[in-house]
């Protein structure tokens, strides 16, 4: 089946290349090649869906996927220039856009998130909790007064990725005045220092060092993770500046500095500690992949597309971070349920978030045993 759907890919390419040269192309001949390859992107995604693995195929379903990515790509571009009044086409082919879209396709793909009530398991059941009710049974088993303020810190048992993006990611100077504030905002809010940090990740469908202009829901210069708007910003190839090697690198730290910090605020609950570690190990673990993954993905797209000029690497790193955006609105779905944890009652706020970090791992656990080649 994916033999025939590569062929009807292959002619689809053909027709764009001639569609785009052709500056009297009408909107009939455009809408008629949107629906052919939409319905063969569409072949693909119910391929993929069945195996993934087909034999004496050339490319796998995940290639032919990204392909078709870019061909829908091509022919929005193409239909607006029908639209438009007719213009030369330089030799460069035509413009790129609607990434947009790509990521309302992908979204469709996913689950939907956990309930309250769906069994969870972790480290292949070494932990079981029986929904948000079984996940507050085991902070009580576990030693958890809730009728009293809590005695450590919950971002100590929750594993938030963003939470822990951000930690990687700071760059390690607090001056006398951000310290003094954080004092002030402690006293009127009755939140320490890693407290406020869970709770801001907590709003955050994406960590906050990469985002851009607020006003804006693109991608690219200005819009969302404008920080990494091109592969050179992402990985600058020198090992140390880039986005890529500062957060490896910044990780790396986290391991040792959390590690120590968890294992001592809850020296007095050897179970929460056990599971806590395990679980920031596993999100830091997940962080490291994810980022290995965009760069060595990127890499592959390059080289099975055959792409080599300037503008089609641009494309390629726009559909790579359409990819990346995604993974990260997947795991909101399961974070979102604690946005607001940090205005209920401290024990009600840490079983909230606790819960949600129980999905969040589930979730990551699912990406990373396929490698992120396909959503959870």
């Amino acid at each position: 089946m994916l033999k025939s759907v590569s062929l009807h890919v292959e002619e689809a390419k053909k027709s764009i290349v001639k569609l785009g040269k052709d500056h009297a192309a009408s909107d009939v001949q455009v809408a008629a090649l949107g629906v052919k390859v939409t319905k063969h992107g569409n072949e693909i995604r119910g391929a993929r869906a069945s195996s993934t693995k087909v034999a004496g195929c050339e490319k796998n379903i995940s290639s032919a996927l990204q392909v078709c990515g870019l061909l829908m790509d091509r022919v929005e571009a193409i239909e607006a220039k029908a639209n438009a009044q007719p213009a030369v086409v330089s030799s460069g082919g035509v413009k790129l856009g609607g990434l947009d879209a790509r990521v309302a396709v992908l979204e469709t793909n996913t689950k939907k998130p956990l309930t309250i009530h769906q069994p969870i398991s972790i480290d292949n059941g070494r932990w079981t909790f029986n929904g948000a009710h079984g996940a507050e049974e085991w902070l009580k088993n576990g030693g958890v007064d809730d009728t009293k303020a809590l005695p450590f810190e919950a971002g100590s048992l929750v594993a938030d990725p963003v939470f822990h993006w951000g930690q990687a990611n700071s760059d390690g100077v607090v001056t006398k005045a951000e310290f003094q504030a954080e004092e002030v905002h402690q006293t009127k809010t009755a939140r320490t220092a890693i407290s406020s940090l869970l709770a801001s990740a907590g709003q955050s469908v994406y960590p906050a060092d990469l985002m851009g202009n607020r006003g804006s829901t693109g991608l690219g210069v200005g819009g969302t993770m404008s920080k990494i708007s091109s592969y050179d910003m992402f990985n600058r190839g020198d090992g140390s500046t880039g986005v890529y090697d500062v957060t490896l690198k910044g990780l790396a730290q986290l391991r040792t500095v959390e590690t120590i910090r968890i294992t001592d605020d809850l020296r007095d609950f050897p179970e929460l500690r056990r599971l806590a570690l395990f679980m920031f190990e596993y999100s830091n673990n997940f962080l490291i992949d994810l980022l290995r993954w965009v760069d060595t993905n990127y890499s592959n797209m390059l080289v099975n597309m055959a792409v080599t000029n300037k503008d089609e690497k641009a494309t390629c790193w726009k559909l790579q971070l359409v990819m990346f955006r995604t993974v990260w609105e997947v795991l909101w779905e399961q974070r979102l349920t604690a946005k607001h944890a940090y205005s209920l009652k401290p024990f009600r706020g840490l079983v909230t978030s606790f819960h949600a970090s129980l999905k969040t791992h589930v979730v990551m656990g699912e990406f990373r045993k396929h490698m992120f080649s396909e959503h959870p």
